[in-house]
């Protein structure tokens, strides 16, 4: 008996050929490397994937969110995965990442997907965007260009209930049937998109030096940039260029952020100022709030009198807002 008729007949009993086939759809699914952490398990019953740059707001989001699930579902053979793939226009390697991970304490698996090559191929196009896979070979994609934890959990269920495994309580319960969350709102300040924003979204003074992706300050004076109407969490993607540290106030509405407001990156100092330390570039969490600010919302504010700042976007997080 030839080897190939060995394994033809070993796939005649049903378990050994579930466990073939799924061997087989789990070392096709996933790439050999570059992993940061752990590596996914290859006999998993689903694995939820989410595509995302890291210098994307919901990055955070996702991060936050895979670690409740796996702790919930982590016994019932679930994969969480993120991969980190590259975006357009910003410099994308190991390091940006393994910042992240370990500034979250995040072990969970990520894959560097630095062209978004392996996303693409799963026409993964939109950051971020969450796909279902499932190890008989079915892949179910969720909302791209928005990451809903509500959402996410209850597909998930439905997938373990059909699949007869065991369901433990939700960890987001219900919030998808009653809620709809808009998508992330991203303002690139950039002089290839200075047409795009009228003065009354977004506003620069003082003596910016514009580049095609980013402003940077010059030092010689104070800048600050306004983004009026703040309804959401906003983050700010920026970076020093003078090998340090550069501090940025920050405020709403004239006034310091208040504590209910204020995202991790926010300090206050001794005079109950609020401010970023911005340094290695990253989308910074300056305001934090999980419902929308009422109108007519906020004005939100960032100024500094350093040399070196290079901003480049501002990203609002979806509102979650009551349906009827």
């Amino acid at each position: 008996m030839t080897q190939l008729q060995k394994v033809a007949h070993l796939l005649k009993h049903p378990k050994l050929k579930e466990f073939f086939l799924s061997f087989l759809f789990a070392v096709a699914l996933w790439p050999d490397a570059p992993w940061l952490n752990r590596l996914p398990q290859t006999n998993a019953t689903a694995s939820a994937v989410a595509f995302i740059s890291p210098y994307d707001l919901q990055f955070y989001r996702v991060m936050n969110t895979f670690r409740k699930l796996e702790k919930r579902y982590g016994s019932t053979q679930v994969n969480f995965i993120i991969v980190a793939m590259g975006e357009q226009g910003l410099p994308m390697t190991d390091e940006v990442v393994r910042t992240v991970l370990k500034e979250y304490n995040y072990t969970l698996p990520v894959l560097l997907d630095q062209y978004s090559s392996y996303a693409k191929s799963r026409r993964a196009y939109a950051s971020p965007t969450t796909n279902l896979f499932f190890k008989d070979g079915r892949v179910s994609t969720l909302d791209p260009g928005n990451f809903d934890p509500a959402l996410l959990e209850k597909a998930l269920q439905k997938a373990l209930k059909e699949s007869g495994g065991a369901l433990p309580l939700r960890e987001f319960a219900n919030d998808a049937e009653f809620k709809f969350c808009g998508h992330t709102h991203s303002i690139f300040v950039g002089e290839r998109f200075g047409k795009a924003w009228s003065p009354e979204t977004v506003a620069t003074e003082g003596p910016w030096t514009g580049h095609g992706l980013w402003l940077e300050s010059d030092g010689t004076a104070k800048v600050q940039a306004e983004f009026n109407q703040l309804k959401s969490s906003l983050g700010v993607l920026a970076e020093s260029t003078q090998n340090k540290p550069i501090r940025v106030n920050v405020f709403l509405d004239g006034a310091k952020v208040p504590n209910e407001l204020k995202g991790k990156d926010i300090q206050e100092d001794k005079n109950g100022n609020t401010f970023l330390v911005v340094q290695s570039l990253k989308m910074y969490e300056t305001i934090s709030h999980s419902t929308r600010i009422k109108d007519p919302g906020l004005k939100f504010t960032l100024s500094t009198e350093s040399k070196g700042l290079r901003l480049r976007a501002l990203e609002t997080l979806p509102t979650c807002l009551e349906t009827d």
